[in-house]
């Protein structure tokens, strides 16, 4: 748990540090949901078991050679098989693992895209064709998976292979070595068969792991690149130049550039820009004319919005109290402490490290004027002494800069002061003049009266943006407690059960498998009964197999008996412990995989979180305290892992136990063989049977960790799945308020009566209150208000994104919640504020 911290941490602490372009959110989140989990998984209890079985095998051969060098080295050509024909596909393997992990990542990708755009994704009604998309990814994923099939089954047959080889090239070399004399009694070939039967069993448990070490090799492959790939642009280099009195002064001389998803397009060409020190710079244009990747190149990443300060600062390390303090005073000196609630992304976190260069992008964006007119005023008096750099579409912020430069296609159009460049009569000129036509057209010079509702509205703002961000992840933050979304947790073969049900074609071919597993399964033990005739045939090549030390010899190979006295003693004395080790075993790990799951998952959320918002990371050199914060979240799951170990311990070692239990057990049958009370050929056949099965058993409860792990993501699924749509899809045909009878559009006409609306995780506080509009067929409709007012919310109504508490909305007439959902987004176009843009759509 501790190197799967450490990974994590190191795997986190190397993609922030790369270049901001290179970083995907949603590889991010698979590589800590799936690929760390593997090497976990490989390294917890697989690595134990390979161990294990390593010295299973030497140990083996030891015992082998000891007692018949011959017949060891004739019989150790079977391992040598098993050995040669694993290893040979294990490479094969390893490719395959390597590419199914590649097309999972982008299938995480779309997924992260599909989340962290689902409102546009439901209004363009585009679920199906993102569904679509996705599943066009796994079945990529699945078809690999099929071609790696035969890889496995040549692993699993040569195994097998190679272990009854084992039995029919013992006894017959072993016969021959008996009557050469080079072996004095069966017994021999007894403790040779067992030695290398246990040598071949521990090495097909290590070739069986093989397949999981593999994927965690791909895993930690696709991790290493990350981890020791160095960036162009690397915050954690130590050979940068490190500047000792900064002043604020900057050039771009002859800067071109362009991104590396559209090489042939030119940002920025043949740029020179000089900011003087301690002077406001202003960078004006159109959209896309290259001004925030100017922000981008100087903070040495691309990024676009401010949002911490005190992280990377003298500040750093100060009590909670002294931060705070620091921010009340820093929301002074801008004159937003009471307004600091509905800032956007937060000028006051910007100046708390006291920076040489303040940078401004687009800071007003979003604001109604009376907070854009705060907010400018904030501008003006922080920026007066520092360098700063101002990027914005509106002049009116910008007119007092000692320096503006308008910007078109990449190059400087124009540049100078405000009155210079209005006396130039250019193109900045014509953009002043629209936008003060604008500016006289929505609003006067005189400040607005603010109402008690306005005021109330305005404090009110983030908490509005934070319920509407807090609902739209709700659903998916949801998916860690299953217990909550639905009905009680089904048991694992519940789970299985209705994972059949749901995947037919996985259910016929389970029906037709899983015979052949049976009869496959019950061959091994059944083989007890060939392998007992054989063993009392060899009692008849020495005639001193009566005598004491003899027979004594023979009772320390063999092992359980048929007769029903020592089957009742071995199953009773057996079977028991290790069915209920393992059942406990099985509890534990499903108990301990419920208990990090949150730990586990919180660590993965916030770790998306920063690849989400790494420019702003990179920005204000959060690296470091991101990092320290996730090693945080991830020490929270120890004391949980620790008692975990504590309990699984010694149920693990009980469930593994089979086989010595029943070497245990021979006691008995020894007693009940001397006298007289069953034969030979009975006393092997019951105990390879109670062996077998206590090793098949074993081997079962090895699997506990990847048995609790299925169970709880069935159940997740499975659960979320029986949630109830909390917007109704309607009942009235689909053309009937949008089309006339001979099926001809219709004009639509909108009404909302006494709409009373609140975000379903803030039900006391009232959104909307008793709302009456009216939008007549053909008719323009504005609504404005103040930040956090409600217009926003107002769309999410008509586009169905939740249901309101009161009253009602109709379209033409007929209720929102009665129509057909999927067809009145169709029908409903949306410009959404914030464009969310889908890998492949450009």
């Amino acid at each position: 748990m501790n190197r799967s911290r450490r990974l994590r941490a190191s795997y986190l602490k190397s993609a922030i540090h790369q270049d901001t372009r290179l970083v995907s959110q949603g590889k991010v989140a698979e590589n800590f949901a799936s690929s760390i989990n593997s090497i976990e998984d490989a390294l917890a209890e697989k690595l134990g078991v390979v161990m294990q079985a390593g010295s299973t095998v030497i140990v083996s051969l030891i015992i082998a050679f000891v007692h018949s060098w011959q017949l060891t080295l004739v019989l150790f050509s079977t391992i040598m098989l098993l050995f040669i024909s694993n290893f040979g596909t294990a490479a094969l393997d390893a490719c395959f693992e390597q590419k199914i992990q590649q097309i999972e990542e982008s299938a995480a990708n779309l997924a992260e895209e599909v989340f962290n755009g689902i409102r546009m994704v439901m209004a363009c009604v585009a679920e199906s064709k993102l569904v679509d998309d996705y599943t066009t990814i796994l079945e990529a994923a699945r078809i690999k998976k099929m071609q790696k099939s035969p890889i496995l089954a040549v692993q699993f047959s040569m195994s097998y292979f190679a272990l009854l080889s084992s039995y029919a090239l013992a006894f017959w070399y072993g016969t021959i070595l008996l009557n050469q004399g080079k072996i004095t009694s069966g017994g021999t070939i007894v403790i040779v068969i067992f030695s290398i039967n246990q040598g071949t069993n521990g090495m097909r448990k290590i070739l069986l792991i093989y397949g999981i070490l593999s994927k965690a090799r791909a895993a930690s492959i696709n991790l290493k690149k990350v981890i020791k790939s160095t960036s162009t642009i690397n915050s954690l280099s130590s050979g940068d130049v490190i500047l000792e009195n900064i002043r604020g002064e900057m050039k771009l001389h002859d800067i071109s550039y362009f991104y590396p998803s559209r090489p042939s397009v030119n940002v920025l060409d043949h740029l020179n820009i000089r900011f003087e020190a301690g002077k406001m710079t202003a960078i004006v244009g159109t959209s896309g004319s290259g001004k925030s990747t100017i922000v981008g190149l100087i903070e040495r990443c691309i990024f676009y919005n401010v949002a911490r300060g005190l992280y990377g600062t003298s500040f750093e390390n100060c009590s909670d109290k002294d931060k705070r303090d620091l921010v009340v005073k820093s929301c002074m000196d801008v004159e937003a402490h009471a307004f600091i609630k509905s800032l956007p992304d937060g000028i006051a976190r910007a100046i708390i490290s006291s920076p040489e260069i303040l940078i401004f992008d687009e800071a007003t964006s979003g604001l109604d004027i009376e907070s854009e007119r705060i907010v400018e005023a904030a501008i003006k008096k922080v920026s007066t002494g520092m360098t700063s750099i101002v990027i914005t579409h509106k002049l009116s912020l910008v007119q007092k800069a000692d320096q503006i430069v308008l910007f078109k296609n990449g190059t400087v159009l124009e540049s100078g002061t405000h009155q210079s460049l209005l006396a130039m009569n250019g193109k900045y000129a014509q953009l002043d003049e629209a936008q003060r036509l604008d500016e006289t057209i929505q609003c006067t010079d005189q400040p607005l009266e603010k109402s008690e509702s306005q005021e109330e509205n305005k404090i009110n703002v983030t908490k509005l943006q934070l319920d509407e961000v807090a609902q739209s992840t709700k659903d998916f933050d949801g998916i860690s407690t299953p217990a909550t979304l639905g009905p009680p947790r089904s048991s694992l073969f519940q789970s299985l059960w209705l994972s059949l049900l749901d995947h037919r074609v996985l259910m016929r071919l389970f029906a037709a498998v899983v015979p052949i597993c049976v009869i496959a399964g019950g061959v091994y033990p059944a083989q007890a009964i060939i392998f007992g005739h054989s063993v009392s045939r060899l009692g008849k090549f020495d005639s001193n197999i009566q005598k004491t030390e003899n027979f004594g010899s023979l009772m320390y190979i063999l092992a359980l008996v048929v007769s029903w006295r020592l089957a009742l003693v071995g199953l009773f004395g057996n079977v028991p412990v290790i069915l209920l080790a393992g059942y406990l075993r099985v509890r534990s790990a499903s108990a301990k995989s419920k208990a990090l799951s949150g730990p586990l998952l919180n660590s993965a959320k916030y770790a998306s979180e920063v690849i989400g918002a790494v420019r702003t990371v990179a920005a204000l050199t959060m690296e470091d305290e991101v990092c320290l914060q996730l090693d945080k979240r991830m020490q929270e799951s120890l004391p949980v892992f620790y008692k975990n170990i504590l309990i699984t311990m010694p149920l693990f070692a009980f469930s593994e136990s089979g086989a010595f239990l029943g070497m245990a057990i021979f006691w008995y049958g020894g007693n009940l063989l001397a006298n007289g009370k069953l034969e030979t050929v009975e006393l092997w056949i019951v105990f390879l049977a109670i062996l077998s099965g206590g090793e098949g058993a074993a081997e079962f409860f090895a699997s506990s960790r990847s048995i609790s792990q299925a169970d709880d993501s069935i159940n997740k699924i499975l659960c979320l799945r029986s949630r109830a749509a909390s917007i109704p899809d309607g009942i009235t045909p689909q053309q009937e308020n949008y089309n006339d009878e001979k099926g001809r559009e219709t004009p639509v006409f909108i009404e909302f009566q006494g709409v009373t609306f609140s975000y379903p995780n803030s039900l006391q506080h009232l959104v909307l209150k008793e709302i009456d509009v009216s939008i007549e067929p053909g008719q323009n409709l504005a609504i404005v208000g103040p930040s956090g007012s409600g217009k926003s919310t107002i769309i999410a109504l008509l586009e169905k994104f939740y249901t309101i508490n009161d009253g009602s909305i109709l379209i033409n007439s007929s209720p929102l919640n009665e129509i057909d959902t999927q067809y009145h987004r169709s029908q409903t176009g949306l410009v959404s504020q914030n464009t969310t843009l889908f890998e492949g759509t450009l």
